[in-house]
């Protein structure tokens, strides 16, 4: 049985999601507990806690053992969160961040050069656009930069390390794709 998501208007802990996953099963299939094989989780605390997460209070009260299962994009998320921020200490990509966010407050940049930058999100699918956005219109931002911020104008260290991630990021970018498509079977 797949669950599609209920919207909670309660906290989000463990033991509420609990509690509502008992309630949502208990009179939909009485005997679930006896039924039940296997759970996916993305790998967050609240989900796979050795104490109270939500799976693991789930297998304490069924019958049979088991089978964990840890979302594959979820693991390549983490992988790539955590790389990410080992980039320079962290500093590149929060100076990628607050530079987004900088670029699309310039009005006469965006005018100047007929598009804007990519927003922020915490989603690794737009960092994609967002460097490919840096790599392309690197002159005319280095320009505007140096006339408008020159202490903050991003270092030649910087712009070396955004052009050799863009690549891993847009295959990366691929591969979430790839694996979020509703017809893909792994065997």
């Amino acid at each position: 049985m797949h669950l599609v998501a209920i919207p909670m208007f309660d906290c989000h802990t463990a033991v509420n999601i609990f509690n509502m996953l008992v309630k949502f099963f208990d009179p939909l299939y009485d005997k679930w507990r006896a039924k039940l094989i296997g759970m996916s989780s993305n790998g967050k605390n609240t989900m796979t806690g050795r104490h109270t997460g939500v799976v693991t209070c789930m297998i304490t009260c069924v019958e049979n053992p088991v089978l964990r299962i840890w979302c594959a994009l979820h693991q390549i998320d983490l992988v790539v969160k955590s790389a990410i921020e080992e980039l320079a200490g962290s500093k590149w990509i929060m100076f990628a961040w607050s530079f987004s966010i900088f670029l699309r407050a310039q009005a006469n940049l965006i005018t100047s050069m007929g598009i804007k930058c990519p927003k922020k999100t915490n989603g690794w699918t737009h960092l994609g656009p967002m460097l490919q956005f840096f790599k392309d219109h690197r002159r005319m931002i280095v320009v505007y930069d140096e006339t408008h911020r020159p202490e903050q104008t991003p270092t030649s260290a910087w712009w070396v390390i955004t052009f050799a991630v863009s690549p891993a990021i847009n295959a990366i970018n691929v591969t979430f794709v790839i694996l979020q498509n509703r017809l893909l079977l792994i065997v």
